[in-house]
């Protein structure tokens, strides 16, 4: 999707559906196209939910957006007890103020270091920034991998293996996506 110019943005655990043991993104109808500048979106602009959204929130985005609100997500599916999702579901404009404030790496401390260094990379990634899909797809895999091979782990860590492995496979499909010839919303919904 990013590859063809175009931003989800509205990624959050009510648009992701498991298809086959793996997540896909559902819902593209707050997809927009990517923005060059960084400035306050138009009125008419699709903002999505701002509860998952990037700190960014209000303003028009680029890549980094996407997958930064795809981190909060997937934080808050693995551990949805954590102080900002109590916080969002009193006042989600303080919330968003928290996400604006500081990065927010407290949400990742229970799941692998690679979900943490992910979400660092992102929150500073610049609007016309090109993301390394298959450098980070790579560092999810050997995460899934680490785990796997360490033996026997307590049931929650299999939802860790399972995140790092969808986190990979959404990395996978950006790239098949980009690589795509046809910028059509059927090939985007192929992949996503």
């Amino acid at each position: 999707m990013h590859g063809h110019g175009y931003l989800h943005n509205d990624i959050h655990p009510g648009n992701l559906v498991e298809v086959q043991g793996e997540y896909r993104l559902i819902d593209f109808d707050h997809a927009v196209q990517c923005s060059k500048i960084r400035r306050d979106a138009p009125p008419d602009y699709p903002t999505g939910q701002k509860t998952f959204a990037s700190h960014h929130w209000g303003q028009t985005g680029g890549p980094g957006d996407d997958l930064e609100a795809l981190c909060y997500t997937l934080a808050c599916m693995h551990s949805p007890d954590k102080e900002l999702w109590r916080v969002a579901a009193r006042d989600v404009n303080v919330a968003a103020d928290l996400k604006r404030s500081d990065k927010l790496l407290y949400l990742f401390e229970d799941l692998p270091k690679v979900f943490q260094q992910f979400f660092n990379y992102v929150y500073d990634l610049d609007i016309n920034a090109v993301p390394h899909y298959e450098k980070w797809r790579q560092r999810f895999l050997k995460a899934a991998a680490d785990i796997s091979n360490f033996g026997n782990r307590k049931r929650s860590n299999e939802s860790i293996i399972d995140s790092a492995r969808n986190g990979a496979n959404q990395c996978r499909d950006v790239k098949k996506l980009q690589q795509s010839r046809s910028p059509s919303p059927s090939a985007i919904s192929t992949f996503c």
